[in-house]
């Protein structure tokens, strides 16, 4: 590697339990020699702001158990003010068959391991990115129950409530009037059941009153 380059090492999250997700993590870089976790998104290589190199022996050992070792084929650059997005290998196959633009980003996206990506983006991109994924998604699974009147789930529609799923920008309770609606359609009363539960107890409304929500969403779709 040049010991100019600063490049992704490794990243501060675990893959497991991320498959249908997208996150922005902080990294871990390596510079020459020297390894560093990331702890202020405006590091500076010059000063060390921002950076708690890692050195002894222990140290290692439990940044490598509690963070991701990146398995690519490229060396990741990666700048100040800068994130990498993991994209989990469902969210990202979900993208691909909805054929979101991700904008000239795709030269940014690296194959890390087991189908996970990573893409690097400036930090004041990622929540853009997050609503435009939402709005997307939302309007997709949207059309798609109106257009086959509410009587089954289509396959665009299951990958439109993939990217709302794993979005952390979804409102919650988006999220569970379109689970909700999936449920209904597809007649799985008990999970029906479990998500009328938890809608109940995350919005801290009763379960009549979220029965109401999803009846005006499907009414007025």
């Amino acid at each position: 590697m040049n010991e100019d380059k600063v490049c992704l090492s490794r990243i501060q999250e675990i893959l497991g339990g991320n498959e249908n997700n997208i996150l922005a993590c902080m990294p871990i870089i390596k510079y020459s020699d020297r390894i560093g976790a990331i702890r202020d998104i405006f590091w500076e290589i010059e000063s060390g702001k921002g950076i708690q190199w890692i050195d002894g022996q222990n140290e290692i050992k439990n940044m490598e158990e509690q963070t991701t070792e990146l398995i690519s084929k490229k060396e990741i650059e990666i700048y100040p003010a800068q994130l990498p997005i993991l994209m989990g290998p469902l969210f990202f196959s979900e993208v691909e068959n909805l054929s979101f633009d991700l904008k000239g980003n795709s030269k940014n996206i690296y194959d890390i391991q087991k189908g996970y990506k990573i893409l690097i983006q400036d930090e004041d991109s990622y929540e853009p990115l997050k609503r435009e994924l939402f709005v997307f998604s939302k309007n997709i699974f949207d059309k798609e129950l109106k257009s086959s009147r509410k009587r089954f789930i289509s396959s665009r529609a299951k990958s439109a409530l993939g990217l709302l799923t794993g979005n952390p920008s979804t409102p919650q309770e988006d999220y569970y009037i379109t689970t909700l609606a999936q449920k209904k359609i597809e007649d799985k009363s008990e999970e029906y059941k479990t998500y009328l539960r938890l809608a109940s107890l995350d919005l801290e409304k009763q379960e009549k009153g979220i029965e109401r929500l999803l009846t005006n969403y499907l009414d007025n779709l």
